[in-house]
C-alpha cells in the first residue's frame, strides 16, 4: 500500500527530471536568434508563478481509499498566447488539478530580461507556447 504511493512518487519526481534535463538539453541545442523575437499581437509572453492544489491519494491494502488531505505545490511557467485565454490555457496545462488563483501571479515580462540561469532553460519559441516550466516546490496543508 505504502510501497504504490511511494513508486507513483517517485516516478514523477523522475519525470519531472528527465523533462527539465530534456527541455534544457533542446534549448541548448537549438537556441537561436529566433527565441528573442518579439511576440506578435495578439500574443504576449507572460511568467507565471502558478499555485496548484492536489488531493493526496491514500491506498490501503491495494484498495484506494479517498481522501480530503491535499498538498500544494508553486510551479514557474513562460507562456506566450493571447492574454484573453490566460487563464484557459494554464488549466489546460495542469487538467484536473486545481490551481488556486488567488496566489497564482502572472505578468507580462520581457524574455530578454529573465535572469540568465532562467534564459538558459527556455525553449526557442516564435509562435505561442509554453518557453519556460521550472521544478515544482511542494508542500503540506
Amino acid at each position: 500500500a505504502i510501497l504504490a504511493g511511494s513508486l507513483a512518487k517517485i516516478s514523477e519526481i523522475f519525470l519531472g527530471w528527465y523533462e527539465m534535463k530534456f527541455s534544457s538539453l533542446y534549448a541548448k541545442l537549438f537556441r537561436k536568434n529566433s527565441f528573442y523575437e518579439p511576440p506578435l499581437p495578439p500574443w504576449e509572453d507572460f511568467f507565471c508563478l502558478v499555485h496548484v492544489l492536489e488531493k493526496r491519494t491514500i491506498y490501503s491494502q491495494g484498495e484506494l481509499l479517498p481522501s480530503s488531505e491535499t498538498i500544494g505545490y508553486f510551479q514557474n511557467v513562460g507562456v506566450r498566447l493571447d492574454p484573453a485565454f490566460l487563464q484557459q490555457q494554464l488549466q489546460e496545462l495542469y487538467g484536473i488539478e486545481q490551481i488556486d488563483w488567488e496566489k497564482t501571479e502572472c505578468n507580462l515580462c520581457d524574455l530578454r530580461g529573465l535572469s540568465r540561469n532562467i534564459r538558459k532553460r527556455c525553449l526557442p519559441i516564435k509562435e505561442k507556447g509554453i518557453f519556460y516550466k521550472s521544478g515544482r516546490s511542494y508542500y503540506e496543508n
